[in-house]
């Protein structure tokens, strides 16, 4: 994973210089891109991260993977924690001219895993029952209402990604609010390789966001994955915090 290191060139900005954190890989990736309202996702999103857009528009995207093998420093990975499904929500944001995304929701299918990972990354993970088989990706949760399905193949390598293509998929920090603070998390991995991807059947259904996803999605890509390393969060430089929530949405603590 060390080696990782030294494929810099693609990078928007230089990775910390303390030592990474965690190593973990994101593999089998689904990217489902939607065109939205700057002025309601504006309410998802706190008032101190700027929203990110490309050409005026801006973007929600979900995220569907097979989290593998993460794990701490040199420590081994334990397949009841570090191997699980994962769904992401998220949108696109900037923080002190930094580039990055937010979560609006990460599920993932193993509940020990999340009450670690809420544990130790503050990350507001929940658990979902998620399956995975034959170009399929299911995810749900009775408690709260929320399904997600998925039914796809895989298309051609694109061999040069477009500026579009390249601005919604790399992305090399993660923010979260947390206790009234926003927290900074940076990951590293190759250049994202990937995949055309058709659509053979698509449900989206997060009462919260559906607003969000009323028309098919906008840009889709797969990726076979990358390997990443991972730091600890660390605080952003912000002096006022302002909450600008959704009604509907629930505050982390």
């Amino acid at each position: 994973m060390e080696s990782l290191k030294s494929y810099t060139t693609h990078r928007p900005w230089a990775m910390p210089k303390h030592p990474w954190s965690y190593s973990q890989k994101w593999n089998d990736v689904i990217f489902l891109h939607y065109k939205v309202n700057e002025q309601l996702l504006r309410t998802f999103v706190p008032n101190q991260l700027e929203l990110d857009q490309f050409n005026g528009e801006f973007w929600v995207y979900i995220v569907a993977f097979n989290m593998e093998q993460i794990h701490p420093g040199l420590l081994p990975s334990i397949d009841s924690i570090s191997n699980f499904y994962e769904l992401n929500i998220r949108t696109y944001v900037n923080s002190n001219g930094k580039p990055g995304v937010y979560f609006l929701s990460i599920e993932a299918s193993k509940s020990l895993a999340c009450i670690l990972a809420q544990k130790i990354s503050k990350l507001p993970y929940k658990f979902a029952e998620i399956k995975r088989k034959n170009n399929c990706f299911e995810s749900g949760n009775n408690s709260t209402k929320k399904f997600f399905s998925v039914q796809y193949s895989i298309g051609h390598k694109i061999q040069q990604k477009n500026d579009l293509e390249h601005w919604l998929t790399e992305r090399y920090t993660l923010f979260q609010d947390y206790k009234k603070e926003i927290y900074g998390f940076v990951v590293h991995h190759k250049e994202w390789e990937l995949h055309r991807l058709k659509i053979q059947r698509l449900i989206v259904d997060y009462p919260m966001y559906n607003f969000f996803f009323l028309k098919p999605p906008d840009e889709f890509h797969y990726a076979k994955g990358v390997a990443v390393l991972s730091w600890k969060k660390t605080k952003e430089n912000i002096v006022k915090f302002e909450m600008f929530y959704h009604p509907q949405r629930v505050q982390h603590n």
